[in-house]
């Protein structure tokens, strides 16, 4: 789930226009199946069998949200009861700001993609519709419903941590070669 301090900061943003041809397409002709599940896409929701998703890494505010899980747990409401605590915790965890790295670019299908961005899902399609990304993500995760709903507490409680932390570094390192050239997409017959 993107910070919200970094809602809208995306590769396919920086390049408007281009994104489709230069990015998005190449990504998804190339992987032609899910990153995620193997599946094909479902060409009902979109105009596309699968979707271009960023990968992004927020690790360096792992410690921030190790801490605060540690010792609040992963209730939202206990979360949103201290969340103007969290900056200054921010602060003494790191020695500076957290950075969110564009690491790579996969082709997903769109229950995938509404599993990767289940707040924007939750908000978007409603409930009934979550359901369905949450059996599919545990399907392929191998787990049951319970659990995997587990895991979406953690990471809901561990964006509201990433979102009170309001300065973040961005860094597209690495990827500049994909604003101005689509083969920097292939290395070895694979997306880096």
């Amino acid at each position: 789930m993107v910070p919200q301090p970094l809602w809208g900061i995306t590769l396919r943003a920086d390049l408007g226009e281009r994104w489709l041809p230069e990015v998005s397409r190449p990504v998804r002709d190339h992987a032609q199946t899910c990153a995620m599940c193997g599946g094909r896409g479902d060409c009902r929701r979109s105009n596309w069998r699968l979707c271009c998703d960023e990968v992004w890494s927020y690790s360096d505010a792992d410690p921030v949200v190790s801490a605060v899980i540690a010792k609040l747990g992963t209730d939202p409401a206990k979360l949103r009861a201290v969340e103007d605590l969290i900056p200054g915790l921010a602060y003494q965890l790191l020695d500076s700001p957290p950075i969110a790295k564009l690491v790579d670019l996969q082709a997903l299908c769109w229950t995938c993609n509404a599993m990767i961005h289940f707040g924007h899902t939750e908000t978007t399609v409603g409930w009934p519709t979550c359901e369905g990304v949450v059996r599919h993500a545990a399907r392929i995760n191998g787990v049951d419903p319970d659990a995997m709903m587990e895991r979406v507490f953690y990471e809901q409680a561990a964006w509201l941590i990433r979102s009170a932390v309001p300065d973040w570094s961005i860094t597209w390192v690495g990827w500049e070669a994909i604003r101005d050239h689509r083969a920097a997409l292939k290395v070895d017959g694979a997306i880096r």
